[in-house]
């Protein structure tokens, strides 16, 4: 830890507002090496090397709405007509886009991360069952297009 304190002592920038709450993190994880300080100096870090590197959330956010919108619209359309083939197809198409996508939103909102693992989860889950459930597809759908519509109005700095 003391190694660390040295070593984050050295950046030019670091008595910037977030690297002085790393300082005062270090400080009490050096004093009382407990777990409630570890993760407050791991969240304090993260948010100094979120100030220290921007990395255009604003452009990863509408990159994101412009290429998983026209998918979730696909994979919404293919549900009514009840053809499994095809919401597979559109579900995966998405799931493969999504892979590409997901860092961006976890880095920009976790609890929406959170909703669209857990459905895409959930959807796979149902489409590859012996009899998939297709109101429990369609619901899936549907909840996937409510977080779709709540992360497009995250508001990203």
């Amino acid at each position: 830890m003391t190694a660390l304190q040295h070593d984050f002592e050295q950046i030019s920038q670091h008595d910037s507002l977030a690297g002085v709450e790393v300082q005062t993190a270090l400080k009490k994880a050096i004093e009382t090496p407990n777990a409630e300080n570890l993760e407050s100096l791991s969240k304090k870090l993260y948010a100094f090397e979120k100030e220290q590197n921007p990395s255009g959330y604003a452009e990863k956010h509408q990159d994101f709405v412009a290429k998983m919108t026209p998918l979730y619209a696909e994979l919404a359309q293919t549900v009514p007509t009840q053809e499994i083939a095809k919401i597979k197809w559109a579900a995966y198409q998405f799931g493969k886009n999504w892979v590409k996508q997901e860092k961006a939103v976890r880095e920009i909102s976790l609890p929406h991360y959170g909703k669209f693992e857990r459905i895409l989860g959930l959807m796979r889950i149902n489409l590859n069952a012996e009899k998939p459930d297709m109101a429990k597809i369609s619901e899936l759908v549907s909840e996937l297009g409510a977080v779709m519509a709540d992360f497009k109005q995250v508001k990203v700095k």
